[in-house]
């Protein structure tokens, strides 16, 4: 009776465990950047690396983070790999870059394709969260990294603990061949919602007074 009572109990706690891990979606933006000829250190997670790569445009993109491509093909496109969000739509001025192909071998002789996803949100709470990825990424909290992983050659978790609320970063590397895969959860019992960085209190009078000023400044040209 013990053993049973024990196990069940193992049962239960890693049932409310597992309900603990919630998707994290919302409204980020996205900046999109692309490398091809690149090598490991080019093909890694970090900003750094988008002087050496080609901005494609830039996506709004509304749902869960939740995307994955598993084509051993690696045919799959920038676009293919959007349209996976779980829940989501999007809207981006890609146009035909959104068809390059999304990433293809091989980081070890300097061939990659790589695909950068800069992802922007805001959230007023701040939770702990474990990425699952395939290839790299790095996490900024207001600014500030919190965590990154080099590109792996399968599927990991990744835990991050600490993000505060404010400005969260992802930086996604998505390289050397699928499968290429980017999920956020949540370690809480709410749903975070990220939403777009709002502006400075103060930002929308100081252009509306810019406004103002180009407009007085136009009629005293007339004049």
């Amino acid at each position: 009776m013990f053993k049973q009572t024990f196990v069940a109990a193992i049962i239960s706690m890693a049932s409310a465990t597992a309900a603990l891990a919630v998707p994290v979606g919302g409204t980020v933006k996205m900046e999109v950047y692309q490398r091809i000829g690149a090598n490991s250190a080019q093909s890694e997670a970090d900003p750094v690396n988008f002087g050496g790569a080609t901005h494609l445009g830039t996506v709004l993109y509304t749902g869960l983070l939740d995307f994955g491509t598993y084509d051993g093909s690696n045919a799959t496109t920038i676009y293919d790999w959007l349209g996976t969000g779980v829940g989501g739509s999007y809207v981006s001025n890609l146009g035909a870059s959104g068809n390059n192909i999304l990433s293809a071998p091989n980081i070890n002789n300097g061939t990659a394709t790589t695909t950068f996803f800069d992802i922007v949100g805001y959230s007023v709470t701040g939770f702990n969260f474990t990425v699952s990825h395939d290839d790299g990424f790095s996490f900024y909290d207001d600014g500030n990294l919190l965590a990154s992983s080099a590109e792996p050659t399968v599927e990991i978790d990744t835990d991050v603990n600490g993000y505060n609320g404010g400005i969260a970063r992802f930086v996604y590397a998505a390289t050397n061949g699928n499968p290429s895969v980017f999920r956020v959860d949540a370690d809480v019992n709410f749903e975070p919602t990220l939403t777009p960085v709002p502006l400075p209190a103060g930002l929308p009078l100081l252009l509306a007074g810019l406004g103002a000023f180009g407009i007085i400044r136009r009629r005293r040209a007339k004049a």
